[in-house]
């Protein structure tokens, strides 16, 4: 296994960006061999293909997956999966100021 820890001197996003992170700060990004992706990929390519816009996973069901649908989704996703291997892993959304209405940011349409 390998870990890389990256820890910014501070949290700084620009204004009209947006930028969603597999681990909060101080912790680590885990993978799960039978996933053969890590939790964080893994669970955003299943967001993204769907999963985050279905209410039952907490969506509104408008063939949109929007950032606020996506974020909400990941974080539940991968805190319960690492919770259940012992391991603490918080997906993290930042975003600057111009960014507004995240619920209404659509990253993908169908």
């Amino acid at each position: 296994d390998r870990a890389i820890i990256i820890s910014p001197r501070e949290q700084m996003v620009g204004t009209n960006t947006t930028v969603l992170s597999s681990a909060s700060a101080n912790e680590l990004s885990f993978q799960d061999d039978d996933l053969k992706h890590g939790l964080f990929t893994y669970y955003f390519l299943k967001a993204l293909g769907g999963e985050a816009d279905q209410e039952k996973f907490g969506g509104n069901d408008d063939d949109e997956v929007s950032v606020k649908e996506a974020y909400d989704y990941v974080l539940s996703k991968v805190r319960d999966h690492a919770n259940r291997r012992g391991q603490k892993q918080s997906p993290t959304l930042l975003h600057g100021s111009g960014i507004t209405d995240l619920e209404r940011k659509a990253l993908v349409k169908y």
